[in-house]
């Protein structure tokens, strides 16, 4: 089941943190605009965005060099391997493979952006991990209306 990065709109307080980890750990520069992580506002919340690890990654299919690849569940790149073609930018649905220095980056879930997290609700999740909370809450709701009669 593919695992990614995960933090409630109403958690995040859009420091941006994270990104700066992200870039500082993996590629060793302060530049959150090549972040694998992003911070964007929409209305009244933040969301963060990462690699979904997709069941069907469109970025390992279009590869030419077989740099993207799945590990343990996880979409891993070679940046060895990469030449900086930008057929997995322009595949993924997400936008979550983001160009550093000639050659895609992407997120591999290595931790430094939830380590560093002022709020610490940055998380790695699966849509199981989502459906389950979901049902949780409507039978808590449920459970309330039927004990009020309702």
């Amino acid at each position: 089941m593919p695992v990614y990065l995960s933090i409630s709109p109403l958690e995040c307080v859009g420091c941006k943190i994270c990104m700066l980890a992200c870039t500082a750990e993996n590629l060793g520069v302060y530049k959150p605009t090549s972040s694998a992580i992003k911070v964007v506002r929409l209305g009244e919340g933040d969301y963060v965005t990462a690699c979904r690890n997709c069941a069907k990654a469109p970025c390992i299919d279009v590869c030419p060099t077989d740099a993207l690849y799945r590990e343990n569940g996880v979409v891993q790149l070679s940046r060895e391997k990469c030449i900086g073609c930008g057929l997995c930018i322009v595949a993924c649905p997400f936008g979550a493979v983001a160009y550093y220095n000639g050659k895609a980056f992407k997120c591999d879930l290595c931790g430094v952006c939830i380590e560093k997290c002022p709020v610490q609700k940055l998380k790695v999740t699966d849509s199981w991990d989502q459906r389950k909370t979901k049902l949780w809450n409507t039978m808590i709701e449920i459970a309330g209306d039927i004990q009020l009669g309702v």
